[in-house]
């Protein structure tokens, strides 16, 4: 399926960067600090937005994140449908492929 919003790809295509690998190290070591880490956005709703595909990274590698929809509601994120985790390679790697690249 892949992501058909362009800036969704690109933000994908960054995720597969060392310096994208860099940042979420870095965003991670402040939880190991044990600090609650909140990524905000202009965006409503998670789902319009590339923190969750952070979201995603997050998930791939054990971490609960909620999505906070409002001072009295919070979920948990879900792993996008079509996402695929390659937990061999180190950082592990989240990716969306197109549905005939499976």
């Amino acid at each position: 399926m892949g992501w058909s919003n362009k800036s969704f790809r690109g933000f994908a295509d960054y995720m597969q960067t060392s310096e994208f690998y860099e940042g979420l190290k870095e965003l991670n070591g402040l939880i190991k600090k044990n600090q609650k880490v909140v990524i905000m956005c202009a965006e409503a709703v998670p789902w319009h937005c590339h923190r969750s595909l952070i979201a995603d990274a997050e998930v791939a590698r054990h971490l609960v994140v909620l999505e906070i929809m409002s001072k009295n509601s919070a979920h948990l994120h879900k792993l996008t449908d079509f996402a695929v985790i390659n937990r061999k390679k180190r950082p592990i790697q989240i990716y969306y492929p197109k549905l005939n690249d499976k």
